[in-house]
């Protein structure tokens, strides 16, 4: 009977050892369980904040490519405008060029005109005078006589 005894009480040991490990192990696994809630939460969290990020940059995104577009189109604006302003320019200062010849021109054509006048005065005035002195001499002849 004793033996029995003996065989019972190792198997509730051999039992309550075994309840132990059992409550240690459901005690690790429940602790497992917390840390990885825990860590399940803390990647949800992330995982919002990262969702939330990524979606204000693709807005950012969207609206830098429309004001990209729409700067690319007004460029091509600009340097269509640009471009017929440069021609406007050089017909400008080609016109400019031809008034200023012109003008050359017209100054030298005047100069020679009044050189030209000059000169025909010059030698109407030249002519007068020989005329006046010839009648000079004359008068002064008739009154001589």
């Amino acid at each position: 009977h004793q033996e029995q005894s003996y065989s019972l009480l190792n198997r509730i040991r051999v039992l309550e050892d075994e309840i132990k490990e059992l409550v240690q192990y459901k005690s690790n696994h429940e602790e497992q369980q917390v840390n990885f809630e825990s860590q399940l939460n803390d990647k949800t969290c992330q995982a919002q904040a990262f969702e939330e990020k990524f979606v204000k940059l693709k807005e950012i995104y969207a609206k830098l490519r429309e004001e990209h577009v729409v700067l690319l189109r007004n460029y091509g604006n600009v340097q269509q405008t640009l471009q017929q302003e440069t021609e406007k320019n050089k017909d400008l200062e080609k016109a400019l060029e031809d008034l200023r010849n012109q003008e050359k021109s017209s100054s030298i054509e005047n100069a020679e005109s009044l050189v030209l006048s000059e000169q025909k005065y010059t030698s109407s005035v030249d002519q007068l005078q020989l005329e006046l002195n010839s009648i000079i001499v004359e008068k002064d002849h008739l009154i001589q006589e």
